[in-house]
């Protein structure tokens, strides 16, 4: 198997049997086949084509299946490791998201090899390094693409320090020494922006750094530094002069955030905008410390240009992972539970039980069992939920939800880390096990009620 290599179709289509959506498997290969992370883009040509990352030829490459005929076209032909070229190991086995993203109009795909962030051009297959470590620095990771395609935000780490920062034995302490590293690929210049936590500022960049989709001045991050009683994980945005390539500010809290308040996998929403998963701890102290592991998932958005933020509540159990289409009027996330009411006002509410009942799941909801805040609104839990892929809408104060197709995914190996094509037709996410994994997608539609 060689760079430009034709594969043969493994694509099967089928309709999922409890709620009618139309489902098309991408690969069926023995092997790791890997899609971006759900934060980055993996799309082209609108919905043509898909880019993802394959162990198949025994070491990992980056690949594009042709979404109307599968064809699987070879793009790369590295003997680099495998993490290179997005294939990561995870603890429990099987492999993490690809570490690549595409500029969807340009055919442009930005990956990591290391120290270094190469370009490769899909049509003439040449690749050119677009960014390297700062001196003392250990590997760039998380390539984030602004909307333009022309400025590229990166973090790196000292030179030997985690990979994974919210292991290390300092986390909620004084969060993990990261630096921002903002790219303009026009003009072929890199700058550090950031370099923190400092005595000046507390913030840590070492979770999840994006660029914003409508304004690319903004910068944003999460943050395991204690800057609250109880160290819970907090967002932070700056702005940088991107002619200059220098910060016009420090960071500062993207809202509000209460000490009892905890955020998780946020992303760049259209039109300046951020979302996130938000905890809010129901039972704490006069300092914010929470007294109680009960807490209230709601989705939360900020304007990031406006400081103006809004809330939803989950009806059941919220998602791991969600995203927003393009318009903003259809969400998807990897778990889907519509909450008690649903089941109730259909006369089966068995099929929602209470904590310690049914059936054992591999995924995070059976922490269940253990973890009284992985459980649903009064005790009750659907234990299915983790095992589709749900869409959502916002009614009101609320999120209406539903379920799309069935993932079964092992957790412990693969997230399904789902996420809509640019042209709002599909829902793209992975699924697998320790040994394998394949890539799926969905129609992006509000489906009817499962049967």
């Amino acid at each position: 198997m060689a760079q430009g290599d034709v594969l043969r179709s493994e694509k099967r289509e089928y309709r999922e049997p409890a709620t009618g959506v139309k489902v098309v498997q991408l690969t069926d290969a023995p092997c790791h086949n890997v899609h971006p992370y759900y934060n980055q883009e993996g799309f082209v040509d609108g919905s043509g084509r898909y880019v993802f990352s394959s162990n198949r030829s025994g070491i990992g490459q980056i690949y594009a299946v042709e979404i109307a005929s599968g064809a699987i076209v070879q793009l790369t032909d590295s003997d680099e490791p495998p993490v290179l070229a997005g294939i990561e190991k995870r603890p429990g086995g099987g492999a993490g998201s690809g570490g690549l993203t595409c500029d969807p109009e340009r055919g442009r795909i930005y990956y990591s090899r290391g120290k270094r962030v190469c370009c490769l051009d899909m049509e003439s297959l040449r690749e050119e390094v677009v960014a390297e470590s700062p001196p003392g620095c250990g590997n760039l990771g998380g390539p984030d693409l602004s909307s333009c395609g022309r400025y590229m935000v990166l973090s790196c780490r000292p030179e030997g320090a985690s990979d994974w920062p919210w292991r290390d034995e300092n986390r909620y302490r004084h969060g993990s020494e990261t630096l921002v590293v903002l790219c303009d690929l026009q003009e072929g210049r890199q700058a550090v922006v950031y370099h923190g936590p400092s005595a000046e500022n507390l913030a840590a960049a070492d979770s999840h750094l994006y660029i914003c989709r409508g304004d690319p001045s903004y910068l944003f991050f999460g943050s395991y530094t204690r800057t609250q009683p109880t160290g819970l994980k907090t967002m932070w945005f700056m702005r940088v002069d991107l002619e200059r390539l220098v910060p016009l500010q420090d960071p500062l809290p993207i809202f509000a955030q209460q000490p009892f308040e905890m955020v998780n996998h946020y992303y760049p929403a259209p039109d300046n905008h951020v979302e996130s998963l938000l905890y809010t701890y129901t039972q704490h102290d006069r300092d914010g410390v929470p007294v109680s592991p009960v807490r209230r998932a709601e989705m939360i958005d900020v304007d990031l240009v406006n400081r103006v933020d809004r809330r939803w509540v989950f009806p059941g159990r919220e998602p791991i992972h969600f995203k927003c289409n393009s318009k903003a009027d259809l969400w998807v996330g990897d778990a889907a539970d519509p909450g008690p009411f649903w089941f109730e006002g259909r006369g089966d509410l068995e099929r929602y039980v209470q904590e310690g009942e049914g059936e054992a799941a591999e995924g995070p909801v059976s922490s269940a069992r253990r973890d009284p805040q992985a459980i649903g609104p009064e005790g009750y839990r659907w234990p299915e939920a983790h095992r589709w892929i749900g869409v959502f809408r916002k009614r009101g104060p609320f999120i209406e939800m539903r379920p799309l197709a069935r993932h079964d995914t092992v957790w412990r190996c693969i997230h399904p880390h789902p996420a809509f094509s640019p042209d709002d037709r599909w829902t793209a996410w992975g699924a697998g096990g320790a040994r394998q994994s394949q890539l799926f997608l969905a129609e992006a539609v509000w489906p009817r009620w499962m049967t």
